[in-house]
């Protein structure tokens, strides 16, 4: 279970990187599209411009997209730790609890030997005076 929440962690960790990369090529991208966005000398740059424009969307589209579904990884990640940490905790209380029964169980154990201890050894002077009375 701890091997399965540091992956998990490691993959969070991974996913937080990615982001901030998608973060900074969208970042990139912006700049680029506002660079776009002021007017262009002659009429053959406003076409190859707004061709530029129109495939800068599309990748600034597919950034966005890309995030997104990191972000939802990310969460997913997170819920998935919160639910490894709970099942640990409860593992820990499972484990208290046992201890804590074999504890108990050793106690009686040790106080049923005892007794039996007692009664074979009274078995065994009623015995031996009914042997001695023979």
């Amino acid at each position: 279970l701890t091997g399965k929440l540091k992956s998990e962690e490691l993959l969070q960790l991974e996913s937080v990187r990615l982001a901030t990369e998608a973060e900074a090529r969208l970042a990139r991208v912006n700049a680029e599209l506002d660079a776009l966005r002021k007017p262009p000398q002659g009429s053959e740059k406003l076409a190859s411009s707004e061709e530029l424009e129109a495939k800068l969307r599309q990748q600034l589209q597919a950034v966005r997209a890309d995030c997104d579904a990191r972000q939802r990884r990310m969460q997913d990640y997170d819920g998935s730790l919160q639910r490894s940490n709970s099942a640990l905790a409860s593992l820990r209380a499972d484990k208290e609890l046992a201890i804590s029964d074999h504890g108990e169980l050793r106690e009686k154990a040790l106080a049923a030997r005892e007794q039996l201890e007692s009664r074979i050894q009274c078995l065994r002077s009623a015995r031996a005076v009914l042997a001695e009375s023979r």
